[in-house]
């Protein structure tokens, strides 16, 4: 079987002559058929005409914040003609408590005791003469015949004893009042310092080295003791 057209040899079962494109049994061509073009339906049915796509829905609007300082002009309207209450654009904000201060009812806080600190008991000594005087003596006090206050003794109490025999140097020993307690220091005498507490016992002090004294004691200067109580 030959083709009408050109000629070509076909085979039985060939429908359109792939050289010139007519049908078998037909005096028509076939519409050429062209791979490379888009045959897709376009808008208006015009071939090679740009796509048409659906319109997509407008992007949701979305409501900026309020910046601080236009939060009075913002009772304006918004776009869709509403008003913008003040609730809507800022909450309130509770305010924190604030504490009353104290109220001074009846003048209770005006005589309200003011508090001072407690001396120490004991703080006092009493120095007991042979004679019978007392000196009390709550920090120091310098002892002799006629006392001068050495080095280190300057500000002291000076208590004279009445000693006709001089066995007692002119300045004898120191007493000091530290803490709770009070020493006797030799102050470099001639016949020397001892303590005889309450139950005997009797303590020679070194020159120079001050020595606690028991209450009761009697501290011995020469020949005259002087006894050692609180005040």
């Amino acid at each position: 079987m030959q083709c009408a057209g050109c000629g070509l040899s076909l085979h039985k079962k060939d429908r359109v002559c792939g050289n010139c494109g007519m049908r078998v049994g037909s005096s028509r061509r076939a519409m050429p058929t062209d791979t490379s073009r888009d045959t897709r339906p376009m808008r208006g049915g015009v071939v090679g005409a740009a796509p048409e796509f659906a319109a997509s829905a407008p992007p949701p609007v979305v409501n900026a914040p309020v910046p601080p300082a236009d939060v009075a002009s913002a009772r304006s309207e918004t776009a869709a003609g509403t008003p913008v209450s003040m609730e809507t654009i800022a909450p309130p904000i509770a305010a924190a408590p604030v504490e009353a201060p104290a109220v001074d009812v009846g003048g209770e806080l005006a005589e309200e005791t003011v508090f001072t600190p407690r001396r120490p008991a004991g703080s006092r000594w009493r120095l007991t003469l042979a004679s019978g005087e007392e000196v009390d003596v709550s920090t120091r006090a310098v002892a002799g015949r006629k006392p001068k206050p050495p080095a280190g003794w300057e500000g002291a109490t000076l208590v004279t004893i009445d000693d006709p025999d001089r066995t007692v140097s002119k300045t004898h020993a120191g007493f000091a009042v530290e803490g709770d307690g009070v020493f006797v220091t030799d102050l470099d005498s001639t016949n020397g310092v001892a303590i005889v507490s309450p139950d005997g016992t009797e303590i020679v002090l070194e020159r120079g080295r001050a020595v606690p004294v028991p209450e009761g004691a009697d501290v011995e200067l020469g020949s005259f003791a002087v006894r050692i109580t609180r005040a």
